[in-house]
């Protein structure tokens, strides 16, 4: 029984260790002084919303990620990433709730969380939708 349990710790580990790597790459991209640092001399610094987010700026999606369109899917899909749960993953693939991104797709930041997930504007032809993904997935 012992060794059974041994990967599913790894793994465990391996996820606490992601996410705080992520929480710190977070951490240090939204920080005032490295906002300060990369505005350029004679323009106005990044607006910031009451709950200290960056405001809605470009980016682009790297792709190979995953994106829900809403928080809870995007949720219950990682999960069933993490518990290693084909059919919970396909189930929600195949129902279009969420997808696995396509790179250079541009979005608008919406917000981001301390876990590193991110909601997102995405822009495709002369749509919008918005949808959730890892931060890992936005390129700036």
């Amino acid at each position: 029984m012992k060794g059974l349990d041994i990967p599913y710790k790894r793994r465990t580990i391996y996820l606490w260790i992601t996410v705080g790597i992520i929480l710190l790459a977070v951490i240090f991209s939204f920080s005032e002084k490295d906002n300060a640092k990369s505005t350029p001399q004679g323009q106005a610094p990044v607006e910031r919303s009451a709950a200290g987010d960056r405001a809605p700026h470009a980016a682009s999606l790297k792709g190979g990620y995953i994106a829900c369109i809403t928080k809870e899917y995007f949720d219950e899909i990682t999960q069933a990433v993490v518990r290693n749960d084909r059919r919970g993953f396909d189930f929600l693939i195949d129902q279009r709730v969420c997808i696995v991104t396509k790179p250079g797709i541009p979005i608008s930041i919406l917000d981001t969380t301390w876990t590193g997930t991110a909601k997102v504007r995405a822009y495709v032809e002369n749509q919008a939708i918005v949808i959730w993904t890892n931060t890992e997935n936005i390129e700036y």
